[in-house]
């Protein structure tokens, strides 16, 4: 469901033609393949080796020739390569996974993944870049903005989907200095 609101929300939002994108954690390809469809470079990447094979048909299917590849976060980027936007919609459950299929929901003890993910994006984005996260209130917002506060990023809430029983917000997040 999150990832089908925050694809949607980037169809809609405009404004990435020609941005390199990187689609964080890419799962199935949706998030790069709407910035793909907007016209942005995007590279995708995952720690799930099917889900990066799942990317890459969805790419191929769709006319692409973007490539998912298999990293734990930025581990096998070239230490050079930034970006004008990072999406990421990370796993926000405070568990430690026990499989590769739990690993998009359980992000470890005290949201482990996400610390390590902002720790390692501030040397990742391009001047002016920033990160467009999406959380749910199963988290709760306060959470993700408490560890935002954490990292010292500074954030906007750009939009909020209302669901019976959940909420999603996504959310831009960059570093002061950037």
């Amino acid at each position: 469901m999150s990832s089908r609101i925050f694809a949607n929300y980037i169809m809609e939002a405009g404004g990435i033609e020609s941005k390199n994108v990187l689609d964080m954690g890419c799962g199935t390809g949706l998030i790069g393949l709407s910035a793909l469809t907007k016209k942005a470079h995007c590279r995708a990447i995952d720690i799930n080796p099917e889900a990066v094979k799942s990317a890459n048909e969805n790419f191929k299917l769709n006319g692409f020739d973007s490539v998912a590849e298999v990293s734990n976060l930025f581990g096998n980027l070239a230490g050079t390569v930034k970006f004008d936007i990072i999406y990421f919609n990370p796993p926000y459950y405070n568990y430690e996974p026990r499989n590769d299929y739990e690993r998009a929901f359980g992000g470890g003890k005290d949201y482990k993944v996400i610390r390590e993910f902002l720790e390692q994006s501030k040397n990742r984005l391009n001047e002016n870049g920033y990160i467009c996260l999406i959380t749910s209130s199963d988290m709760g917002i306060d959470v993700m903005l408490s560890i935002l506060d954490e990292y010292k990023l500074g954030y906007n809430i750009l939009h909020t989907h209302k669901r019976f029983f959940e909420t999603f917000y996504i959310i831009k997040a960059f570093f002061e200095n950037t």
